[in-house]
């Protein structure tokens, strides 16, 4: 630095005397010093057509040509935004790539929204298909939507659709939006026009991308994660999720792998408007399966909502599909911290078929003891404890290929609510179904330290009542190098030492009250 006083030029680099040239040179040639740029963009050129506002915006057409992307002043480029204004309703596709702390930015304005009549099948109304460091922010209330996609005669299309495109999109973020009706499946039981794997609210491939805050409703397979080999590190968030026959499937195709995925703090809930009679399309919160030998490892899926209307076809709010299909997965998957509730009968509620699971503090309720099974699973080395579940005719099923290395200890501390049922416990292979806990108990050597109650005496959001007998009847898995089970589903320490209570909620529903999850059914 330098400056002028009393006539003289002073310099101010530890006594050195730097040319000023040299200096400014310097200066210029830090990348981080380069100014990102904010551009604007509408439908069509608004003003001026400089870019500089919503007043001045850019056209579509202009964000969708590649010769306007990349490095030099007015052209979107790493660490630029473009600001989305208004109605759009044009397909917007991204033309380039930012970079490693660098990213490119699309922001929605305040009410901008892309509208189509119907997203595109392939490259969605937003597509950021094979590009990487891109930022998709909905801002105060973006909205992505198809108008007229539906069950005929309400809506004059039924054609596959995808609101976001992100296949693959590594490094990227999607997050604040407002993605609906891709497809509106009415309660018409006769609808199954459409494939509904291939109706998405987002599709996405790639690693290292996360997807947070969104409302998602009314498509197929909400979000399809159809992964890559290689593919890792994607993190689904704090979305709220319904009106779609699956939440979030993650599936690959042929001699792949993928691992490290996180599913957690979202709300996912009613499924039985994507009901048919020929059970053309079964309902899942979470869908993992591969096909021609794919393997899928790693799934950490915690404190989430899972709920509602699940409909006549439901297979699971998680439905982790076992290897007949030719998936495989021998990682470890972690299911802690949820509250998995069913207002209907259903096939499933917690299927887990594949891999080394670990199943702690979640709570599993169904419709009554007429026919669910609320918890079904075919594990490696598996480890069971602190669950509390009732309301299902088969409260748990552990399939003959099940794995434990000590059934007494990792199958244990579970609390159930057998409700009369004659089919309560599965132990398959030894006794196939028995109202029994003490004949269970013999079977399976394990739940030693586990009860069956008339009542759980939950709330119904599964929270402990007073005199619940999952207070403080859990083990304390603190030594479990997994941090986020070491706080419950609202982020409540627990007990470092004492034993911790069974379920997903450590306090009982006096002490903690958390706000319920906002429901929003804008069409």
């Amino acid at each position: 630095m330098w400056f002028l006083g009393a006539g003289r030029r002073h310099y101010l680099f530890g006594g050195s005397k730097m040319p000023i040239i040299i200096m400014l040179l310097s200066i210029l040639l830090v990348p981080s010093l380069v100014l990102a740029e904010d551009i604007y963009v509408a439908q069509n050129k608004v003003g001026f057509d400089t870019g500089s506002s919503c007043a001045n915006a850019h056209s579509a057409t202009w964000f969708n040509t590649a010769g306007n992307w990349g490095a030099g002043t007015g052209k979107i480029s790493g660490g630029d935004t473009a600001h989305l204004c208004g109605m759009i309703t044009s397909q917007m596709v991204v033309q380039a790539s930012g970079s490693t702390g660098s990213p490119i930015t699309v922001l929605f304005e305040a009410g901008a929204k892309i509208s189509q009549s119907v997203c595109s099948g392939s490259g969605g109304c937003f597509n950021m298909s094979g590009k990487s460091h891109i930022i998709l922010d909905g801002g105060t209330n973006g909205i992505i939507e198809s108008t007229a996609n539906g069950t005929s005669p309400t809506y004059a299309n039924q054609l596959t659709s995808i609101g976001v495109s992100a296949f693959p999109c590594s490094n990227c973020e999607i997050k604040r939006l407002t993605i609906r009706n891709i497809y509106v499946h009415t309660t018409d039981l006769t609808d199954v026009t459409v494939d509904y794997s291939q109706v998405n609210a987002i599709k996405l491939a790639g690693s290292n991308t996360t997807i947070h805050h969104n409302t998602l409703h009314d498509a197929g397979w909400a979000i399809y994660q159809n992964y890559s080999n290689g593919d890792s590190g994607v993190q689904i968030h704090h979305n709220e999720i319904y009106n779609s026959s699956h939440g979030w499937t993650v599936a690959g195709n042929g001699a792949i792998s993928a691992s490290n995925f996180k599913f957690y703090n979202n709300h996912v809930y009613n499924y039985s408007n994507w009901d048919t009679t020929a059970n053309a399309y079964h309902h899942d919160g979470i869908h993992a399966f591969g096909i021609g030998g794919a393997v899928g490892d790693q799934y950490d899926i915690y404190s989430n909502l899972f709920e509602g209307a699940c409909g006549d076809h439901m297979t699971g709010h998680i439905f982790m599909e076992g290897g007949a299909s030719g998936w495989t997965s021998v990682g470890i998957s972690h299911v802690f911290n949820n509250v998995f509730i069913c207002s209907s009968v259903v096939n499933g509620i917690l299927q887990v078929h594949a891999g080394q699971g670990e199943i702690y503090n979640n709570v599993i309720i169904g419709s009554g003891p007429s026919k669910s099974i609320c918890v079904g699973l075919t594990l490696i080395n598996g480890l069971v404890k602190n669950n509390a579940i009732s309301g299902c005719m088969i409260l748990i099923s552990i399939n003959a290929a099940t794995t434990f290395a000590n059934a007494a200890t990792d199958l244990n501390y579970n609390i159930y609510s057998c409700g009369g049922s004659n089919n309560c416990f599965n132990w398959n292979g030894v006794s196939p179904f028995t109202a029994s806990f003490d004949t269970w108990k013999t079977n399976c050597r394990c739940d030693g330290n586990s009860s069956d109650n008339a009542s759980l005496l939950l709330d119904s959001a599964g929270r402990p009542t007073a005199g619940s007998p999952v207070i403080g009847t859990g083990t304390n898995l603190s030594s479990l190098p997994i941090s986020e089970l070491k706080r419950d589903k609202v982020s409540i320490a627990r007990p470092s030492i004492d034993a911790w209570t069974v379920g997903a909620y450590h306090l009982a529903s006096d002490a903690v009250r958390p706000a319920p999850p906002t429901k929003i059914t804008i069409r």
